[in-house]
């Protein structure tokens, strides 16, 4: 079976670059117009969290990368703990 093994990278452009830690290529790169504070992935292996200082928070599914969630907050997010 073929597998994946992705490092989540967050920008203060408001980037986040996935990158196959295998090849050293970026597969795929999405772009939050706010710099990118916090990232965390389930524990599914599909879903991140994205915190960023505009404020908002995001859920996107990495297979299709879709928001699937999307919350406006009053502070900039730091961490998801």
């Amino acid at each position: 079976p073929k597998t994946s093994k992705l490092m989540i990278v967050g920008t203060e452009s408001g980037d986040i670059k996935f990158i196959d830690t295998t090849s050293l290529e970026i597969v795929n790169v999405q772009n939050f117009k706010s710099s990118i504070t916090a990232l965390d992935m389930n524990f599914d292996g599909y879903t991140i969290g994205v915190g960023s200082e505009k404020p908002e928070l995001f859920t996107l599914d990495c297979r299709n990368m879709k928001n699937i969630f999307h919350f406006k907050t009053k502070e900039h997010v730091n961490s998801f703990i």
